[in-house]
């Protein structure tokens, strides 16, 4: 039960040291977009990864094959590069 407390105290500091930021524009939703962002005093200091053993890299290599095209090396490498980051 004290864990449960300090959580709920967490959180209601949180919310109200919290800036909210309502856009004006829908974004193609049928609900208007908000921002929360908080001006933390101590950053975090964990470095940023990527799960890449969670990565279904079977399904990635077929979406870039079609994306991409295969065996093309006529595409320069800033095309490529380009593409590879559109495919998000």
């Amino acid at each position: 039960m004290q864990r449960a407390v300090v959580t709920e105290q967490t959180c209601v500091k949180l919310m109200l040291s919290a800036d909210r930021h309502l856009y004006d524009d829908l974004c193609w939703s049928d609900h208007y977009p908000i921002t929360i962002s908080y001006d933390t005093a101590n950053p975090s200091h964990a470095t940023k990864s990527w799960k890449l053993r969670k990565a279904n890299w079977d399904h990635f290599s077929e979406y870039a094959s079609m994306q991409l095209g295969t065996g093309s090396s006529s595409i320069s490498v800033e095309d490529f590069s380009e593409k590879l980051i559109d495919m998000q």
